[in-house]
């Protein structure tokens, strides 16, 4: 299926969806692309944000660039080091885990929201109301794929043991 196919479709079955994607290629490459196409988005859903802080003091160009630099160069350190803390944590717990697995689940999950991400932007954006429901909904979801996403992960971990 499309990449749009699969975001839409882990919104109404998201286990097969996040099964889908775990299926496909076992390649560093298309967990690394979901991860930056996730982070290119979340850098998106904050141009309307710095937009309004934008000052004299404060260029917009230079609220851009190090929003850019936080989104796109130190944003995915961060989430595949928290995947790795993820992976160390189960291993010690669990025993052999996927680490692969877990990564691509996490940073589909992060995809997955993207439109979600937006929409709550475009919410703050236009009604001017704090999004704290919204983006408490938005947290929700993530976590709800993480879940669903580790899950299969490791039951794929447990079915390779075998």
């Amino acid at each position: 299926m499309s990449l749009s196919a699969d975001i839409l479709g882990s919104y109404g079955a998201p286990r097969a969806a996040i099964g889908r994607v775990l299926a496909g290629d076992r390649r560093e490459g298309r967990a690394l692309f979901y991860l930056m196409l996730a982070c290119g988005f979340a850098f998106v859903a904050q141009l309307p944000r710095l937009m309004r802080q934008a000052s004299e003091d404060l260029p917009f160009q230079g609220l851009m660039a190090g929003t850019l630099f936080a989104t796109i160069f130190v944003a995915p350190l961060v989430f595949y080091g928290l995947a790795t803390l993820v992976v160390v944590i189960l291993r010690v717990i669990r025993g052999p885990v996927d680490g692969f697995g877990l990564r691509l689940s996490m940073f589909w999950a992060l995809l997955a929201i993207s439109p979600l991400v937006l929409a709550h932007a475009a919410f703050v954006t236009v009604t001017g109301l704090p999004g704290t429901i919204f983006g408490l909904l938005v947290l929700g979801m993530f976590l709800r794929f993480v879940w669903i996403g580790v899950s299969l992960a490791l039951a794929g971990a447990a079915g390779q043991a075998r």
